[in-house]
């Protein structure tokens, strides 16, 4: 009797069981865009933000929000990956090869025959058929010898090789250390790290050599297009073109203007090359294709230091400006937009100044920034800053952490992160608010976690984090 009543209980009870299940699932997808979204304003008038949208994924190695902020309106979207995605689209790192529309391009000194630098490429947009190749570039340059140099600072990379003039003779030996003066294992030295100089138009891929004010005889930007190369087999047909000599020799004349290369970016189709002119940032345009000279614009009021005739900005008691940079492009307008960090260096503050250029018509400043931020709010992690220039404003998006004095957390990754929203018009702040979420209840349980000699673990695929942030014109980001 038992057995024949638990044999028609088993039915129901697992008709219920599903039944809870299902309700427990289709609960959990009906509450998928109920996370917390919504614009707290700060400072100013919203209305600042008409006419651009703001947009861009709250995500983990799960599921994504996506979010748009148009005017005075969130709207947000929750789907649910089939596999996680992979790694979070942060921007270019120092020192890591440069991604240009998911085309991964390096740039080393050669090591093979007469050539003075390779630029490997290798597209990843297909991760089952990435394609590889190689490209290689020869100048006219001739750097001094490293033994007489005082700048410490500068970024450097290592060969064997005295001048950079096709007698490369490297062993694969080098060197460490910032500054070293080892005669026997010779150095290069840069005004920034070498992928500085490559950027992409199409499929044509552009290099210059960040050189510092101790190079003289001829850079230039040079557009390869063959990447077909590799090994020791190096037809001169093959190397990259020409497009623009940069003449550096008055970096040899006593008492002459000094010149540094400090990077080369695309807008549209126009190349931007960006320089620090006797100690003064200098931005000149190009044509992508026949080299033609577009334009130049000198900031008597920028100074690049860090070099020969200017302290170190962590060191100066005068406004000075690092030569690393950071470029943010606006296509559409034919914006370019700068952030350089700025000096005298203040212990409990970050300084930087925000320059914008239009392209449209030659080249032009159209708005300069300068904005501080609290050292120990910086996000050191999974900073996520853009800056855009249109309609007459600057507009900055940037995420910023709770200090440790506010929030308690000695684990600094998971102390309360906020993506804040700047807009500066006339160099002056007009608005200021920030996009509230609950991204920060992921981390909750580890706020009352003792700190411990092994740290916290922290896992990107568990915890969300900001991804592919845009800003843009009406509906377009």
């Amino acid at each position: 009797m038992l057995d024949r009543l638990r044999k028609h209980l088993a039915i129901p009870l697992l008709i219920i069981a599903l039944a809870l299940i299902g309700g427990m699932f289709a609960k959990l997808y009906l509450s998928k865009d109920e996370g917390t979204f919504y614009l707290q304003d700060l400072y100013g008038d919203r209305s600042a933000l008409e006419g651009v949208t703001i947009s861009g994924d709250l995500r983990d190695g799960y599921h994504r929000t996506h979010f748009s902020i148009r005017g005075s309106q969130v709207v947000t979207a929750t789907d649910f990956y089939e596999k996680n995605p992979g790694g979070f689209s942060h921007r270019h790192s120092v020192g890591a090869a440069k991604t240009i529309d998911g085309i991964q391009h390096e740039a080393r000194p050669s090591f093979v025959g007469e050539y003075d630098f390779d630029i490997t490429y290798q597209d990843r947009r297909n991760p089952k058929h990435m394609i590889t190749g190689t490209g290689y570039v020869k100048t006219g340059l001739a750097f001094h010898d490293p033994s007489k140099s005082t700048n410490n600072d500068m970024i450097m990379d290592y060969t064997d090789t005295e001048m950079i003039t096709g007698t490369n003779t490297n062993t694969g030996s080098g060197t460490t250390g910032a500054g070293s003066t080892n005669v026997s294992s010779r150095q290069y030295f840069f005004a920034n790290d070498l992928n500085y100089g490559i950027t992409r138009i199409g499929d044509k891929v552009y290099f210059t050599v960040p050189t510092t004010s101790g190079y003289t005889g001829m850079n230039g930007i040079y557009e390869i297009t063959d990447f077909s190369v590799g090994g020791f087999l190096r037809p001169a047909e093959k190397a990259a073109r020409e497009l623009v000599a940069i003449d550096l020799d008055n970096n040899g004349k006593e008492g002459a203007p000094k010149v540094e290369v400090l990077g080369l970016e695309a807008v549209g189709d126009k190349l931007v090359l960006i320089l620090s002119e006797d100690n003064k940032l200098t931005l000149r345009g190009f044509d992508s294709h026949s080299g033609a000279d577009l334009g130049k614009v000198t900031m008597e009021d920028i100074a690049i230091g860090g070099r020969e005739n200017v302290k170190d900005p962590s060191d100066s008691k005068e406004e000075t400006h690092y030569a690393a940079y950071e470029a943010f492009i606006d296509h559409d307008v034919q914006v370019i937009n700068l952030i350089f960090s700025r000096g005298p260096a203040e212990p409990d503050e970050v300084k930087t100044t925000m320059l914008s250029f239009d392209l449209s018509d030659g080249v032009m400043l159209i708005g300069t920034v300068k904005e501080s931020y609290p050292r120990e709010e910086i996000d050191r992690f999974y900073d996520t800053t853009l800056i855009s220039h249109r309609q007459g404003k600057l507009y900055v998006v940037k995420t910023l952490r709770d200090s440790e004095e506010k929030s308690q957390i000695p684990y600094d990754i998971v102390r309360p992160k906020h993506l804040m929203i700047y807009v500066y018009e006339n160099a002056k702040l007009v608005y200021k608010g920030e996009l509230v979420t609950d991204m920060n209840d992921d981390v909750i349980h580890v706020r009352n976690l003792p700190p411990s000699t092994g740290g916290f673990g922290y896992d990107e695929v568990r915890y969300r984090n900001f991804d592919n942030v845009r800003i843009g014109q009406g509906g377009e980001a």
